[in-house]
């Protein structure tokens, strides 16, 4: 880009040449800090697949970064947890005051899934009485189903 010097002033007023050197120094100055690199004849202007690559780049090390502090995180939750549990089975008796409330808790949600556990109905039992389900047979293809259609052919089940 060729540097030209401003003409703002008629020639052969005084000081005309100091102001013009002026004013080009403020503009080419003001330009330099306008670019995002340095003014050289070696360096060319980066392209928008570089700049997206650096970006992509720059993402996914904060997104590693990330993964490797929740991963840090939830190593220090298992840590907390195992010296919790290790605590409550050391002191089942005389557990201090401190944490009296929350033993409490623990062993009440404890009981609480006993509870739910035993409600849960058995593998060898069934879930449905089974004289409650009638089945009716597809006059086409012969499936059993409990539904309107046949879920293989599609035709009307009937009555």
């Amino acid at each position: 880009m060729p540097c030209t010097v401003p003409r703002v002033y008629a020639a052969g007023e005084p000081g005309d040449m100091e102001r013009s050197y002026y004013l080009w120094v403020f503009s080419m100055t003001s330009a330099r800090r306008r670019r995002s690199t340095p003014a050289s004849p070696w360096t060319r202007p980066r392209t928008w697949p570089e700049v997206a690559a650096d970006k992509a780049q720059t993402l996914s090390d904060t997104a590693k970064t990330n993964m490797a502090i929740m991963n840090e995180q939830r190593e220090i939750e298992k840590n907390y947890r195992a010296i919790g549990e290790w605590f409550v089975s050391e002191h089942q008796g005389d557990v201090p005051d401190a944490v009296k409330d929350v033993v409490a808790a623990v062993n009440a949600s404890k009981e609480r899934i006993a509870q739910l556990e035993a409600s849960k109905p058995r593998k060898d039992e069934p879930a449905v009485d089974e004289s409650e389900v009638t089945f009716k047979v597809c006059p086409v293809c012969g499936a059993a189903s409990d539904s309107k259609f046949c879920p293989h052919c599609g035709a009307p089940m009937g009555e």
